[in-house]
């Protein structure tokens, strides 16, 4: 159900705080440290916002996720130069006009999307609409994409992504064998598994990757894009739980 509040304004983190109390956190994505201040310029306050709540109740930190919708739906999709805080031109992003405020953001590059984080989530198949995005607009250089080495981690080399420990991070390497255990199964990108990166999924997570068409055994010698937070057994690891943290790159 659609819902309709005026926005007090936004936060630091880049949530949405209604005039009646309420804050939303933006589901699916991670906003870029420069996306607040770009969302006070598009989102002038106060203003009406329409949104979709995810749930009725807010998370441990009182945030509602939610899906938040343009008012002004026949909007141009190129971002004029004063929206950014540039004065030498325009950004075209292509296609249709963006229709939530996720999708803008991702398409500026000034967000990343971020399945696994938040809970409930969007729907898999609006998740894979912004990861398509996302793709054109790291392909654009645009936002934090520009740093293409600290945007994305190579699996090559776990001191840099040890750099993240404790954030969100999109990693990307090739997968040098598959380990099945008991409990887990290890997506490993070496062979020192006491140092090299690694991908972990827990047996009551493997269902719901299953059923979303991923062959965990046969991602052995693909080359993969992971994203997720970035945690230390040894060397640094990202937790799957959701399908769209895994991309095979290149794939069809």
């Amino acid at each position: 159900m659609t819902e309709q509040a005026t926005l007090a304004e936004v936060n630091g983190y880049g949530d949405l705080v209604l005039a009646d109390g309420r804050v939303l956190r933006l589901a699916g994505i991670l906003v870029s440290e420069s996306a607040p201040a770009l969302m006070r310029r598009r989102l002038e306050s106060p203003r009406e916002l329409r949104f979709q709540a995810l749930a009725d109740a807010p998370d441990r930190w009182g945030r509602i996720n939610a899906q938040v919708l343009f008012s002004d739906e026949g909007q141009s999709n190129s971002i004029q130069a004063a929206a950014l805080g540039r004065s030498d031109r325009t950004v075209d992003l292509g296609g249709e006009a963006p229709y939530t405020l996720q999708q803008w953001l991702v398409d500026l590059g000034e967000a990343r999307v971020a399945p696994g984080l938040s809970s409930p989530e969007p729907p898999s198949a609006c998740l894979r609409f912004l990861l398509e995005r996302e793709e054109l607009a790291r392909g654009a250089e645009r936002g934090l994409w520009r740093d293409t080495a600290r945007a994305i981690r190579s699996a090559d080399d776990p001191d840099a992504i040890f750099d993240d420990l404790g954030h969100f991070a999109v990693v990307e390497g090739t997968v040098a064998s598959v380990g099945d255990r008991k409990r887990m199964i290890y997506l490993n990108f070496g062979t020192e598994w006491t140092r090299d990166f690694t991908v972990t999924i827990l047996k009551n997570s493997r269902t719901r990757l299953v059923r979303a068409g991923l062959d965990l055994a046969g991602l052995k010698g693909k080359r993969v894009r992971v994203r997720g937070l970035v945690e230390a057994n040894r060397g640094p690891f990202i937790e799957a739980v959701a399908p769209e943290q895994i991309e095979v790159v290149g794939a069809e």
